[in-house]
């Protein structure tokens, strides 16, 4: 016969905390056993294996009825997952290897999440998500209320390093942006509007994020456009243009006029005093305070001719004189000479004049191109009879202390000698109206007498007039 053997059975789960090995002492009694009191001891070795590590990591927005994010962040070494269990506190589950989840309240919720092996072991863990309130924006904004000003808004929600947020805008015109960085964004509006509605919301790495906010921006205002004219009828060194503008609601005119700035409102006048090319610019801002682009116009100022007529002429009566006048710079000009009955044309440069009495000529020139005009003018006086004057009182009482000959003044190239009554020459010039004989020699007073003269007129007829005058004192 063979030797009799007994099955005992362990009426108990063993729960292992930590992967190890395990010696259990255990005791057992049968009638069969052969021992005073029919039990055996003996010890069970058993050996507890590392299972595989549960973890998961909780993102999104941690707001009441906000989407949670459980996403699996397990370590499951060499085993082979095959099943995955969420347990919430709410009774429901759900088998994925990343969960998403509503907390519909404020408050903490522990979450158990497990892993299976194929083997049989399991990963366990549970977490605790923390539902919070919402955390409050606000937005600041500055900025001109003008098209294509730059606008600048700032979040209550600073920046952080331990948890970093997330800063979300909506512009209200069609734009978003995105920023990780910074809590202040700018934003141009390029078009006019009634007013733009700001979108703001903020979100955290980990936590709840806040509610959208709005920030109203009000009536965004058009930009003026610059405009102005010239009028250019004249543009001539030192002729004054005019500057107008239909523009209306102007606060400030900018000008830059090409020789000189200014912020004088239209209609002006200005002046460029030398020719030249010029570029005018103009900008302005109305009652708002909103800009406009810069507009411009060129300006090509032409010089002014310079006109000569020529040195006043004598002649006498009955003859002609050339009047040789001169322009610079030279070009196709227009000419007219006033008055005309004496003249022999009156609409060239260089013409004969042949009057009766003291005439004043006045010639006007254009340039027809340009329209720039000059004008100058010339006196040719008619010499007559000339009169001589035959005594002067050189006395000291201030009445004829010299003697004058005013119609010599006719006789600019008259020459004038003066002899004593031996013949000795007392005095001589050619500049005799503006130097007359004050009855000296030398310095000393010449005695009282007559003396011989002898005028060359140095006219056209090479006229002499000799005689004597008598100085008395």
């Amino acid at each position: 016969m063979g030797e009799p053997y007994n099955t005992y059975t362990v009426q108990q789960d063993l729960v292992f905390a930590n992967a190890g090995t395990y010696k259990i002492p255990v005791s057992y009694s049968a009638l069969n056993i052969d021992a005073c009191n029919n039990t055996e001891t003996d010890t069970i070795v058993v050996v507890v294996k590392p299972g595989p590590t549960a973890n998961y990591t909780i993102g999104g927005s941690t707001c009441p009825n906000d989407v949670v994010l459980l996403n699996n962040a397990s370590a499951p070494g060499s085993f082979n997952i095959t099943r995955y269990l969420w347990n919430f506190p709410d009774a429901t589950t759900q088998n994925t290897a990343n969960a998403t989840k509503t907390f519909p309240t404020i408050g903490t919720y522990n979450v158990r999440f497990q892993i299976f092996a194929d083997n049989g072991c399991v990963g366990d863990t549970t977490k605790v998500v923390n539902i919070g309130s919402p955390l409050t924006a606000t937005i600041s904004g500055i900025g001109k209320a003008c098209a294509d000003s730059v606008f600048t808004f700032t979040s209550s929600i600073p920046t952080s390093t331990t948890n970093p947020p997330t800063w979300y805008w909506d512009f209200g015109d069609g734009n978003t942006t995105t920023i990780t960085t910074t809590n202040t964004v700018t934003h141009t509006y390029t078009a006019s509007a009634t007013t733009r509605t700001v979108h703001h919301a903020v979100s955290f790495t980990a936590g709840c994020g806040t509610d959208t906010t709005q920030f109203t921006v009000p009536l965004i205002h058009p930009n003026p456009t610059a405009s102005f004219n010239i009028k250019k009828d004249t543009l001539c060194a030192g002729n004054p243009l005019q500057f107008t503008s239909s523009l209306t609601g102007i606060s400030l005119w900018d000008w830059n006029l090409g020789n000189g700035i200014s912020n004088q409102p239209p209609p002006f006048l200005h002046t460029y005093a030398l020719a030249g090319n010029y570029n005018i610019v103009l900008s302005v801002k109305d009652i708002n305070g909103c800009g406009s682009l810069p507009a411009n116009d060129a300006l090509t100022i032409h010089p002014l001719p310079v006109v000569d007529a020529g040195p006043d002429k004598f002649i006498a009566r009955g003859t002609s004189v050339l009047l040789n006048a001169s322009v610079t710079p030279p070009a196709s000009y227009t000419y007219l000479w006033t008055p005309a009955t004496t003249l022999n044309v009156n609409t060239i440069l260089q013409l004969l004049a042949t009057p009766d009495v003291h005439t004043t000529y006045y010639l006007l020139l254009n340039n027809p191109t340009t329209l720039c005009a000059g004008k100058d003018s010339v006196t040719v006086k008619v010499m007559t009879i000339v009169y001589i004057p035959n005594a002067f009182t050189p006395n000291g009482d201030g009445k004829h202390e010299v003697w004058r000959i005013p119609a010599l003044e006719q006789y600019p190239n008259a020459i004038v000698t003066i002899f004593n009554r031996y013949g000795e020459k007392l005095f001589e010039t050619k500049d005799y109206f503006n130097n007359p004989w004050n009855g000296t020699y030398k310095g000393k007073m010449q005695p009282t007498g007559a003396y011989t003269y002898v005028i060359h007129l140095n006219n056209a007829l090479k006229e002499i007039i000799t005689g004597t005058v008598n100085s008395i004192h």
